[in-house]
């Protein structure tokens, strides 16, 4: 999602008098010099960037689910009932301008707080390569002479994880590629057959877990095994993340263990794939030998 100036916001189940007070809103800020001003997308076609919901209606919400579970974005429910929706804003009715504006403006500011403090972090970076590797020397590691090597796509829009998940890979006997964008995880598997990929809940172009569950609407791209890497993680996204047929999902900063364990599930007998000296510690044996 892009954090600028003019924010889009799609109503959903708002009665007439509320609908007058959003459009009054997105006049006002369009014509004023605030940091940031308003406009109202009328459906889910058009470029989202906050949903504004009726939360005492079942109708509106089963939109409002249909919608968020294909496009995640932030929500702020309108409710005479003091309502709580998880990682969400509420606001009680009635609805007065100011106060509307007032939380548009926060939850605006708390996107923008989001996505300036998301972290590159991940606690999978112990097995040390030389200072002078660089990614395309990680995109291919030895494979094991009697066991075929898996074909993994990291698709990351962080050089940085996609340098430290290959460095990771590198005691299972796989071959690796990158991907930065949806675009290019796209491109590549209309190209190629991946037995693993390696994908980030959010890039540029794309929201990852749409992309998760696209790939796994498609016959011949679902025999791909997916985790999804979350900055963001929370029980709702992972909830999401289920729904999209996902074959993991993964919170970060990653764990080491986390991290092996599932490589483990997933490079298994099954998939034709091992870990063929069991441990790191063999493995780092093997490479001193």
């Amino acid at each position: 999602m892009t954090y600028n100036c003019l924010l889009h916001i799609l109503p959903i189940g708002l009665n007439a008098a509320e609908l007058r007070v959003l459009n009054s809103l997105s006049q006002l800020t369009g014509l004023s010099d605030r940091a940031r001003s308003y406009v109202i997308a009328h459906n889910t076609q058009e470029q989202v960037d906050i949903y504004l919901v009726n939360a005492d209606d079942h109708i509106s919400l089963n939109t409002w689910r249909t919608a968020h579970s294909q496009h995640v974005r932030p929500t702020l429910f309108l409710s005479t009932h003091g309502i709580r929706v998880e990682h969400h804003a509420m606001l009680r009715r009635p609805v007065i301008p100011a106060r509307l504006l007032s939380a548009l403006d926060n939850l605006s500011i708390v996107m923008k707080e989001e996505a300036m403090t998301e972290t590159d972090e991940i606690e999978i970076h112990d097995v040390a390569p030389s200072s002078q590797m660089s990614l395309s020397d990680l995109s291919v590691s030895s494979q094991h002479p009697k066991v075929p090597g898996a074909r993994v796509l990291v698709a990351n829009r962080s050089a940085k994880i996609r340098r430290q998940i290959a460095i990771s890979l590198k005691p299972y006997w796989v071959s690796v590629e990158f991907a930065e964008t949806a675009h290019d995880v796209s491109s590549k598997l209309s190209a190629s057959f991946y037995d693993l990929i390696i994908l980030d809940t959010k890039f540029s172009d794309q929201d990852g877990i749409q992309l998760c569950k696209d790939i796994k609407a498609d016959k011949l791209l679902s025999k791909s095994a997916v985790i999804l890497l979350d900055r963001q993680a929370s029980i709702y996204r992972r909830m999401l993340a289920s729904l999209a047929k996902s074959d993991a999902y993964l919170s970060m900063p990653i764990r080491r263990s986390e991290f092996d364990n599932c490589l483990n599930k997933h490079f298994s007998v099954n998939r034709g794939v091992i870990d063929p000296y069991n441990s790191r510690k063999s493995f780092n044996t093997h490479q001193a030998a």
